[in-house]
């Protein structure tokens, strides 16, 4: 017997899968991708030619400013010349300013001549108690001094007294002969003591001249 063929059957044409669509990110996902992303890398270009321009101007508002400080070609003299001149907005304040500088400068040199006048009265005051020093000094000599001869005096009066005491006991020539070797001041002294008829008797039998002498200084005193 002769097999039939098995009939073949075609194959179903296989349909195509369509891609799905990717599902969309999460927030959270997102977020993760947006951190971890490196930034976009910038133009070295524009920030150096920023940071030159920044550079220049700081260096002409620097050099402005230290051409009016050290009044470079009378830089400083024109700039105030220039607020001064016309309504200028700042010609009050400048006005002002300048007024105040004037007064503070008056003020300033009025200071001064009372602290030098202070300085002058002080070492006037020094030398007033230099002064009055040295004169406490003469004076506390002085009065040692003056202590000293008191105290001199006094034993001198008192050997004078015993003097005058011994030469009226003894006899009228040998008293004159004794006040003979004295001075004329102190035979003077001496004799004052005395009484008038002894002084006398005393007085006569001493050498003429020297009487004499006595007789003067004793009526001169």
């Amino acid at each position: 017997m002769e097999q039939t063929p098995e009939k073949v059957k075609p194959e179903k044409a296989k349909k195509e899968k369509k891609p799905k669509p990717p599902k969309p990110p999460k927030k959270g996902a997102k977020l993760d991708e947006m951190k971890g992303a490196a930034p976009a890398p910038q133009k070295a270009g524009g920030g150096t030619a920023a940071l030159l321009v920044f550079l220049m101007m700081l260096l002409l508002f620097a050099g402005s400013i230290a051409a009016v400080y050290f009044n470079v070609f009378g830089v400083k003299e024109k700039v105030l010349l220039v607020l001064q001149e016309g309504d200028s907005p700042y010609q009050n304040q400048y006005e002002e300013i300048s007024q105040r500088g004037r007064e503070i400068e008056a003020e300033r040199i009025r200071l001064t001549d009372l602290q030098a006048q202070l300085e002058e009265r002080q070492e006037e005051l020094e030398r007033r108690d230099t002064t009055l020093s040295n004169l406490e000094q003469t004076l506390l000599a002085r009065q040692d001094e003056l202590i000293q001869r008191a105290t001199e005096l006094d034993a001198t009066e008192d050997d004078l007294a015993r003097l005058v005491t011994m030469l009226e006991r003894m006899e009228p020539g040998e008293a004159a002969g004794i006040l003979a070797g004295s001075d004329i001041p102190r035979i003077t002294r001496v004799l004052r003591r005395m009484k008038e008829a002894t002084a006398a008797t005393i007085l006569a039998q001493m050498d003429q001249g020297l009487a004499q002498q006595v007789a003067v200084a004793m009526m001169g005193s």
